[in-house]
């Protein structure tokens, strides 16, 4: 898919956003807020060198409604399956790509960055992505409430 960007030289249109927050033990939760009539349908957390990349895939098993979710990586709700090997734990030194969208590359939400370090520093409550940085190109850390998190996805629509 990715390759298809770049021949198209255009990216997908942006109708959400993805981030991450923490529940009250500190375990991730992967936060969602889509444009309406334009769920995701899978969240991805991709890590490591290219030459040995490891993809954690988690799909919903029905179309998701509303406008947002919230998916606990150690535990999702039964509406969430993961496909292959369920993502196990946040290893200290290497950076998480969680990324969002649909897959037949119509729209995307974006994506986050995000490590063990990220996480510890993260409180219950807080929504961590990434907001780009046209002049710099940097993506930096950015914190939101869940309400302003969900604002934020709604000004993509």
């Amino acid at each position: 898919m990715v390759a298809g960007y770049a021949l198209a030289g255009c990216s997908p249109a942006k109708k959400g956003a993805v981030g991450v927050t923490v529940d009250a033990a500190g375990r991730a939760v992967v936060v969602l807020a889509w444009c309406p009539g334009h769920p995701p349908d899978h969240v991805e957390l991709t890590t490591g060198p290219s030459s040995k990349v490891r993809n954690f895939r988690l799909e919903p098993r029905t179309k998701l409604r509303g406008t947002h979710a919230e998916v606990p990586l150690h535990a999702p709700p039964g509406d969430w399956r993961w496909m292959g090997a369920p993502f196990g734990a946040f290893t200290p030194g290497e950076v998480y790509k969680l990324r969002s969208g649909d897959s037949d590359s119509a729209y995307t939400f974006g994506g986050s960055s995000v490590t063990a370090a990220s996480l510890s520093r993260l409180r219950s409550g807080a929504v961590l992505t990434h907001a780009s940085e046209s002049k710099t190109g940097t993506q930096p850390d950015t914190y939101y409430s869940p309400a302003e998190f969900r604002k934020a996805a709604e000004a993509s629509c």
